[in-house]
Order: structure tokens, then C-alpha cells, then sequence
């Protein structure tokens, strides 16, 4: 059985399922982080081995004992089957897709994607037969598109994306590439066949480009391509961590080939002699190692050629597509019949995804569709206004009581509020005389109500007449 990687990377790390191994969480954390880099493993020697210096690091150097436990009885030896190598090429070690067939299979069948409903056999088996029926009538119609956008590749073919990123190539990869295996003549003789690129020459020049005028002046590689065993060509990765060690000084080519050839000629070794890497690399730690990885890309040459690929690397994108950026840049250069495609060329390619996206039944149309649905939504929830208690505030009355508002309706009379009397004016036959009485006080309001009846005065009841009879 195939362990998944979305479940011990994704799943597991979201919902901290292996945190209770773990004494430390920035332990956790630190080792998710290795874990994650350990799925892009170019051969499965190289998976075994930082499974096991994964597992010392735990036990030895953080002192999680359990945690190293759990991890060599669950994720290691016949369980640490989940990285790209293992996985094989144009092999899988996520399970994205069969949990989604899942997921609408439920829904389809039971009613709810995310329920653990229970039902009968004799219920469920007709509505599975149902949705497999319709699910094979559906891929069979998107099949005979003219497009075969649907049909299972043949060949590998190279999307929009990536001929973008080959065009964006850097060239000084190329350069600074090294041919670590077979004989001293084959090696001389591919640098010797680098050095017709001028890296002062081609430098801020698509590689696109760069190849055409290669091929325009008549130039070629001179090393047959069966001769060259192996190629290890540094990452993007590298370069940026090349240039920013020689950014303060003024370095030529020569120091970046020196710096290049140590750290390749260590990674050919951790290649091709895994078992020994240790007694040659004793001072090498796991993130050494990782960092070593990540640095190089192991190319090949194909005995018969793919399509328009006559090499293959170990990158995650060789490993998902059975062609990669790299490989596809080697591939211009000994594959004289491969394209190279011009400015015409890429607009047909886009217009030719665009159409694929026209299809009713594609996830990229419908997750495309869903996001412009959720932003118009956001929008018209930003334009509407806002509620808010609104309530009126009246001279004779305090704001927020219930009386106060049928007061405004007309239901009860308002209540009297007391103001002072404006003094009288003085008149010639009574001058204004001081007086110690208190002012008098006026109502405003409407005429004072009946007095009240005291609680000791007794009701006295009309008689009820009920059939004639009068009743006390």
C-alpha cells in the first residue's frame, strides 16, 4: 500500500494529527519542514538515507525519542514509500484527484460530500452503477473533442507555462553545467562546447532567442548525445545563493565554475554512491544533505527519443510531466527537428488553452467561474449599506423607551412638563414688590386627568341579565 503524501504532509500537518509525538512544537515544526523538502528525493537510495539521518536527527540531535520512533515504524523502510522517486515517473504520490472522484462520488450517490450517512446495500449499488454509467458517458463525449485535451498523452507536451519559464531560462545555468561522467575526451569536449556560448553575449537574451542565433550560424554540439552518461546542472536555487556570495566582489566566470565544480562533484557522489556518502562526507548534517539536493539536477540522455525530448531529469516537474525546463532546453540544443516556437507560435498555444477552457466540463473553467462568482459577491456585499438602529430623539421625551414612542404615535397623552411662568409686567398702580413666595409652577401640557378613585371606595357591579332572570 502507497502512503500518501497529502495525508502526512497536508492533512497531517493542518490538523496537527502528530503533534502528540512531539514534546517541543518548534521541533514539530522543524521537522514538518524537512519532511516536506525530503518529497523531492531524485532516487529512492537518497529517500532511505535522510529517512535515517531524519530519524538520528530526532533521536540524537533534539533528544524525540518518540517522535523518532513513530517515524521509523510508520514513515521509513517499506512505509517511506511517498516521495517523487518512489513514486516513479509520471507516477503519483498525492491523492488530490481520487479523493475528489470520491468526494462527488458521495455526493452523487449518497446526497452529501462530507457526511458518514449509512445506507443500505440494496439503495446504494444502483445509484453507484448510475453515477459510474453517467461518469463514463461524460469522459467518453470529452474523448472526441477536437481538441484531446482529455485523452491520455501519448507523448509529453509542453504547456504555455513552461515554454515561458524556457524562455525565461538562465543561461548561466547552462554555463556553468557539468558532465561528471564518462571518459576525460567527453568532458573536455563538452566544455569545449559551452564555451561557444559568450555568457557577456547572450546575457538578458531569452534563451529562445539565444538557441535560434546558435542555430543560424551554423554551430552545433559537437559530443554525441549517447556519450554523455550524465549532466548535473545547478539549480536556480544555486545561482541565486552563488550570486550573493560574490556580490560584494567583482568575481569572474572562472570563480563561479570553481565554486560550482565542488559542490557538483559532491552531489554526483551523493547520486551514484549513495551507500559511502557518509565515510566520504562525514561533516555533511541532514540539512547539508538537503541543501546539497536542492542545488542540482541530475539529467540523462534517452536512448530513444520522447516526442521532442531526448533528455529526462529527476526534478518534480520531469517526475509529474516527463519533461521539465531543463530538459527541454538541453533538448533544443541536440534536437535539431524540435521548434523552437516564435512569438506566433506562443499565441497559438494560448489561444488552443483558451478553447480547452471553453469546455463546459473543465476544472480550470469552473474553478475560474467560481472565483469571478465569490468576488462579484464580495462586491455587491461591500456596495450595499450597512444597517443601523436608527432612533428619533423628541424634545419632550428621553430617547429609548417604549412609552416614549407610542407617546410620538398618539396612543397615550404625552406627559405634562413642568416650566417656569414668565413674570408679570410691571404696572404704574402696583410696582413690582419683592415677595418671599415661591414662584408658581404651570403645566403645559393637556388638562390634568380625573382623580383617581381611592382603593378603599367598593365597586359596585351593573346586575347581569341571563335568560330573563336577574342574577346578584
Amino acid at each position: 500500500m502507497r502512503l500518501i503524501a497529502t495525508f502526512f504532509l497536508g492533512i497531517g500537518w493542518r490538523k496537527k494529527i502528530f503533534r502528540k509525538y512531539f514534546d517541543s512544537e518548534e521541533n514539530y515544526t522543524e521537522f514538518h519542514k524537512k519532511a516536506y523538502r525530503l518529497l523531492e528525493a531524485p532516487t529512492v537510495d537518497i529517500t532511505r538515507m535522510l529517512q535515517d539521518m531524519i530519524e538520528e536527527w530526532l533521536r540524537v540531535v533534539v533528544e524525540e525519542k518518540r517522535a523518532a520512533s513513530w517515524w521509523r515504524d510508520n514513515w521509513c523502510g517499506e512505509h517511506g514509500n511517498y516521495t517523487n522517486a518512489t513514486a516513479g515517473y509520471v507516477g503519483n504520490n498525492k491523492s488530490t484527484g481520487i479523493e475528489s472522484n470520491w468526494r462527488y462520488m458521495k455526493r452523487d450517490t449518497i446526497g452529501n460530500a462530507g457526511c458518514n450517512k449509512r445506507i443500505s446495500l440494496r439503495v446504494f449499488a444502483p445509484s453507484l452503477t448510475q453515477y459510474i454509467s453517467d461518469y463514463s458517458k461524460r469522459h467518453a463525449d470529452k474523448i472526441l473533442l477536437p481538441t484531446g485535451a482529455h485523452r491520455f498523452p501519448m507523448l509529453p507536451t509542453i504547456s504555455t507555462t513552461m515554454w515561458g519559464k524556457v524562455q525565461k531560462f538562465d543561461i548561466m545555468r547552462l554555463l556553468l553545467s557539468v558532465c561528471t561522467a564518462g571518459s576525460k575526451s567527453v568532458r573536455r569536449q563538452w566544455s569545449t562546447d559551452l564555451d561557444q556560448f559568450h555568457y557577456a553575449d547572450t546575457e538578458g537574451k531569452l534563451y529562445t532567442d539565444v538557441v535560434k542565433e546558435f542555430r543560424e550560424a551554423g554551430d552545433r554540439m559537437h559530443n554525441p548525445r549517447s556519450t554523455l552518461e550524465a549532466i548535473i546542472m545547478p539549480t536556480d536555487k544555486m545561482i541565486k545563493t552563488l550570486r550573493r556570495r560574490f556580490a560584494e566582489q567583482d568575481p569572474k566566470f572562472e570563480d563561479y565554475q570553481s565554486a560550482v565544480e565542488i559542490e557538483a562533484n559532491a552531489f554526483s557522489d551523493l547520486f551514484n554512491n549513495t551507500d559511502s556518502f557518509h565515510v566520504d562526507y562525514p561533516q555533511y548534517s541532514v540539512d547539508d544533505v538537503l541543501d546539497l539536493m536542492e542545488s542540482f539536477h541530475h539529467i540523462k540522455p534517452l536512448p530513444i527519443k520522447s516526442g521532442d525530448q531526448v533528455f529526462l531529469c529527476t526534478c518534480c516537474d520531469a517526475y509529474q510531466k516527463y519533461c521539465c525546463v531543463e530538459s527541454t532546453a538541453l533538448s533544443l540544443l541536440y534536437n535539431l527537428d524540435f521548434e523552437v516556437p516564435d512569438i506566433a507560435r506562443l499565441q497559438q498555444i494560448k489561444e488552443r488553452e483558451k478553447a480547452e477552457l471553453a469546455n463546459p466540463f473543465n476544472s480550470k473553467r469552473l474553478k475560474e467561474k467560481k472565483r469571478k462568482e465569490d468576488k462579484e459577491k464580495e462586491k455587491k456585499e461591500k456596495a450595499a449599506p450597512t444597517w443601523k438602529p436608527h432612533m428619533p430623539v423628541f424634545a419632550s421625551c428621553a430617547p429609548g423607551s417604549a412609552a416614549d414612542m407610542a407617546t410620538q404615535k398618539g396612543k397615550i397623552p404625552s406627559r405634562p412638563v413642568m416650566q417656569e411662568a414668565p413674570p408679570e409686567p410691571p404696572t404704574a398702580v402696583d410696582p413690582p414688590t419683592t415677595s418671599a413666595e415661591p414662584e408658581r409652577l404651570v403645566a403645559s401640557g393637556p388638562e390634568d386627568p380625573p382623580a383617581r378613585r381611592p382603593r378603599s371606595a367598593k365597586i359596585v357591579k351593573p346586575p347581569k341579565v341571563l335568560s330573563g332572570l336577574l342574577l346578584y
